[in-house]
């Protein structure tokens, strides 16, 4: 981590505030700091750079989980679900302004927790507070951008999108029009739901490691289709999942398209025994 640190001033003076980071540490974490000291370091030595378009209390849980890969969140009083929704929009967009792909991507995952178990008010209240300002401040393929859209689609009510459209981005206007005829039209699922088939639908590190990625484990699929395989040649019956969205079962026809398996009520053929001796044949 080394002992060289930096100094981020956050907010616009007399209201404002320091933080004292650890230069290694920050730098690693943060394309634009990466990139802002690089530049300036050789004019100023003392290494500091100033964010005045954001809150210091939400560079303080980005510092804090700098240190601990934890966020930190204190949300008090009545409004605490929709503060602490809006605390994780700002940190996203605090992430993106910074360049960091990790932090978004942790914070994604907190605010897909946190809309399963708000309340349908706060939902409501969430998107008409910060779709705006999530449209303002991301690009157009931006992952927020997106899971905002399955968000108001999948959670809220109607009444919200009938009173509020007009006043709504007009890209997000049509990407939610647009989710809206596939949810009437050909179905399918929220955010919290489709995670489960692809974890990082909303994250932003492309091709690089999934921050929660774990050492690759030994791949027993073929195995288990094999002994599964060789259980229908011995008589015993083979527990196929014949349903058509089933992945493992597409790949097992693809392998097997002229294999004609046992039913349930029929007996696998027997295989001619090793040891009974062949017939001789009268050649008088």
């Amino acid at each position: 981590m080394g002992n060289r640190v930096v100094t981020i001033t956050v907010g616009i003076k007399p209201d404002h505030e320091n933080f004292t980071v650890h230069e290694r540490l920050i730098r690693d974490s943060s394309t634009l700091i990466e990139a802002y000291l690089e530049f300036d370091e050789r004019e100023h030595p003392e290494l500091t750079a100033v964010l005045t378009d954001y809150q210091s209390k939400d560079f303080l849980i980005y510092n804090q989980w700098l240190y601990t890969e934890r966020l930190f969140m204190k949300a008090e009083g009545d409004g605490r679900s929709i503060s602490e929704g809006r605390s994780l929009i700002k940190g996203y967009l605090l992430g993106h302004y910074l360049g960091d792909m990790k932090y978004r991507d942790t914070l994604m995952d907190a605010l897909i927790k946190w809309g399963d178990g708000a309340e349908t008010e706060d939902r409501m209240k969430l998107v008409c507070e910060q779709a705006i300002a999530v449209f303002d401040g991301t690009e157009a393929k931006d992952p927020l951008r997106r899971f905002i859209t399955d968000f108001t689609v999948w959670n809220t009510e109607y009444e919200l999108w009938s009173k509020n459209y007009k006043r709504f981005p007009q890209d997000f206007v049509a990407m939610v029009s647009h989710g809206y005829a596939y949810r009437c039209h050909i179905l399918g699922s929220g955010p919290s739901k489709r995670v489960i088939l692809q974890a990082c639908l909303y994250h932003c590190h492309g091709d690089n490691p999934f921050y929660k990625a774990k050492p690759e484990r030994q791949d027993y699929s073929v195995f288990l289709f094999v002994r599964r395989l060789t259980g229908t040649l011995t008589g015993r019956p083979a527990r196929l999942d014949r349903t058509p969205h089933n992945p493992r079962n597409a790949a097992r026809q693809t392998l097997l398209p002229t294999m004609n398996l046992p039913t349930r009520n029929q007996r696998a053929p027997r295989l001619p025994s090793l040891t009974t001796r062949p017939k001789t044949l009268d050649t008088r």
